[in-house]
């Protein structure tokens, strides 16, 4: 009874932080684009050509989270934390308990941070 309800927590808080920022990540990829449109005019797409080809390089949107935030941390340093400690989450959790565990862990390390950036945005 207690597992489940530890892994439907973890399920929602995972889904809805999920959410949470699908949306940003699209509200802010939509005002980017307007930008681009309004700023270098409608034949040209500079977007396209800066597209980010390695996940080594911290997303826009967290970019704009921790700024929003004002978390006195480096957007490179806090996104090399953020994939390790999911890594961890990922690997402590499959060694103790398993894939069910493992993928819990790391949703709820992932979930976190834009939960409670979503609660202290409220």
């Amino acid at each position: 009874m207690t597992v489940a309800f530890v892994v439907g927590t973890a399920a929602g808080v995972g889904a809805l932080t999920v959410r949470v920022a699908w949306g940003q990540a699209r509200r802010h990829a939509l005002a980017a684009r307007l930008t681009n449109h309004v700023l270098v005019g409608r034949g040209s797409s500079p977007g396209r050509a800066q597209r980010r080809t390695s996940w080594s390089e911290a997303p826009a949107w967290l970019a704009v989270q921790l700024d929003e935030l004002e978390v006195p941390v480096r957007i490179d340093v806090a996104w090399r934390w953020w994939r390790a400690l999911a890594v961890g989450a990922l690997t402590a959790g499959g060694l103790v308990g398993g894939v069910v565990v493992a993928l819990i862990g790391a949703a709820l390390v992932v979930g976190a941070p834009m939960a409670v950036a979503a609660v202290l945005r409220g």
